[in-house]
């Protein structure tokens, strides 16, 4: 059993055992995040998610989720030989990844009202994330040479490069405000930060590179209620 079915049978169990017993409310929530990565090997990130998530009583809730965000390198080029006049290479991650997270979070909700802004909600979140990995970034190698004075040869060789699964934690704080009986608008922040690191390799060049999805995130989005 791979690790994604694992986490698929608990958070389905952490749902079925919500819903015994006490009736409660269920809630869709749509949010667009955007990531402030950590690690320099990224530009930027960005995704999507949608939670379900059940509040067995108005304070606590569970939430299976599922989303997509791509994380941009920065395409930043390294040098790995300088012998300026006869030989220098260099090497460059080029590209983005894709990744699909699965998983569930445990939500803490407390109520409160705002005279400017009516009825509001802070929550807080904690859960993990499986990362399912597709991978758009290729390895550009250049080797400079030196035949002449004045003759420079360049090769540029592409590489394909494959990534790994992995799996993130996350914790975050909502303040949600009541846009009528059936919906509200929410903004949030917090941190992703690494349990089960993946790699990036280039095969053919035996090379292995860890990926950090480690970040500062903000999110905005809607959320619908019913019973």
């Amino acid at each position: 059993m791979t690790r994604v079915e694992i986490l698929l049978i608990l958070a389905l169990g952490i749902l079925i055992h919500a819903n015994r017993g006490v009736a409660g409310q269920w809630e869709v929530q749509q949010a667009f995040d955007y990531y402030l990565p950590r690690d320099a090997f990224w530009d930027r990130a960005y995704g999507g998610e949608m939670m379900l998530v059940y509040w067995q009583q108005p304070a606590l809730g569970v939430a299976f989720a599922a989303g997509l965000s791509q994380w941009e390198s920065t395409g930043e080029r390294a040098t790995l030989v300088s012998n300026p006049g006869t030989f220098e290479q260099f090497q460059a991650w080029e590209g983005d990844i894709q990744y699909v997270p699965l998983g569930a979070s445990l939500l803490l909700r407390e109520y409160y009202t705002s005279r400017d802004l009516g009825e509001c909600q802070l929550t807080l979140e904690a859960g993990c994330r499986y990362v399912r990995c597709n991978s758009d970034l290729e390895l550009v190698r250049t080797e400079r040479v030196w035949l002449n004075p004045g003759q420079i040869q360049e090769v540029v060789t592409e590489y394909a490069v494959d990534c790994d699964d992995g799996i993130v934690g996350r914790v975050a704080a909502s303040l949600a405000i009541r846009v009528n009986d059936q919906s509200s608008l929410f903004v949030a922040g917090g941190y992703q930060f690494n349990i089960d690191t993946g790699n990036v390799t280039v095969d053919s060049l035996g090379q292995s590179t860890p990926l950090d999805l480690s970040a500062l995130f903000v999110r905005v989005g809607l959320a619908f209620f019913f019973k």
